[in-house]
């Protein structure tokens, strides 16, 4: 059974909403840790910075949690793709305007249980 597009439109509004809430508490736990290494650095004025294992992995945490921001609409596309139309008959890929299926011929009209005349 394919998922209705109502179903797959709320999957992807919570999964946009809980990757962003991930992305904010990421980025809340991270970047004040990223920002403690490069302001003792640059008071250093010190360029072992990129040297230093503590930096890479809050600036890993930093990089993820912004991409979890900025990509979560992709993401949440990608995790659950929109169901496409297709005739029940054969299977064949339709588009929503046709009222017949270019394949096999079928009414597409009827066979979902429209009303008659339309």
């Amino acid at each position: 059974m394919r998922p209705s597009v109502g179903s797959v439109q709320a999957f992807r509004y919570w999964t946009t909403v809980a990757s962003r809430v991930l992305g904010v508490l990421l980025l809340l736990w991270w970047s004040p840790t990223w920002m403690a290494n490069v302001g003792g650095y640059l008071a250093q004025g010190s360029w072992n910075l990129f040297l230093d294992p503590d930096f890479w992995r809050s600036t890993a945490g930093v990089g993820l949690a912004a991409g979890l921001l900025l990509g979560s609409g992709r993401l949440a596309r990608l995790l659950a793709p929109m169901p496409r139309p297709e005739c029940p008959g054969c299977g064949y890929a339709t588009s929503p305007e046709s009222e017949r299926c270019p394949e096999c011929g079928l009414n597409l009209a009827r066979a979902a249980g429209a009303t008659p005349g339309r």
